[in-house]
């Protein structure tokens, strides 16, 4: 999984570097951990609704 998500961070800045990818990926799973934790059910449907949306990286723009 970190291997693809670099591959995408690469199309969108260049000089991204695998660390950032895997900064990128601790930030996601840190997300849905502590939402998960916290009890809130509409947070975790938002949450997961929201993620699931991401499969075209390519709207998001990293600024460098």
């Amino acid at each position: 999984m970190i291997n693809e998500i670099y591959s995408q961070l690469r199309l969108l800045k260049p000089d991204v570097s695998f660390t950032d990818a895997k900064l990128f990926l601790y930030m996601v799973e840190g997300t849905i951990i502590q939402l998960l934790s916290s009890g809130g059910v509409d947070e975790r449907e938002r949450l997961l609704d929201y993620f699931l949306g991401l499969s075209d990286l390519s709207r998001f723009k990293i600024e460098s």
